[in-house]
């Protein structure tokens, strides 16, 4: 935009064609008309990027349990090869801002685990994780695409000091 205003600002105004107000006035025109291309085009890069964001959210959710049934069945089984597809299938995610979440030990947080089941354990911390059924993802790292459903140890207060 600043440079073609600076072209339009040296280029001679042809007096013998329009008058001087006539051609700010077009100029003025042509200027605008300049801007709202670029904003058109900001928008629409902004939109698309939006859009294939959310299409590959899409993707993930639809794929998430086929992935979910790869895992039940490799712990089922014991089957190597079904444990080597799953790996796979995660660092593949990975390489695309898609990462797994959802660990026994770690502890609950509701923002990305959603409790399934509580248990009172003694030897193990309060709101600590104890079983993860269903892993959670979470989509570059900052916008959780599925929670992590898990167990979580939920002790009285009599048990446990904070």
């Amino acid at each position: 935009m600043k440079k073609e205003k600076e072209l339009i600002e040296k280029t001679p105004i042809p007096t013998e064609c329009v008058s001087k107000e006539k051609y700010d006035e077009l100029n003025d025109k042509y200027l605008r008309s300049v801007a709202d291309y670029q904003n058109l085009k900001r928008r629409t890069e902004l939109d698309n990027s939006r859009l294939f964001k959310e299409m590959k959210k899409r993707f993930i959710n639809d794929l998430l349990p086929i992935l979910d049934d790869i895992r039940l069945a490799a712990e089922t089984t014991q089957e190597e090869g079904l444990f080597a597809i799953y790996r796979k299938t995660i660092q593949m995610l990975a390489k695309h801002g898609i990462y797994q979440f959802g660990a026994e030990g770690e502890q609950f947080d509701d923002n990305r685990h959603n409790a399934i089941m509580t248990e009172s354990n003694p030897n193990y911390a309060h709101n600590e994780i104890l079983k993860v059924p269903k892993y959670g993802y979470i989509f570059n790292e900052e916008e959780v695409i599925r929670y992590a459903d898990v167990i979580v140890n939920i002790l009285k207060e009599e048990e446990y000091e904070e």
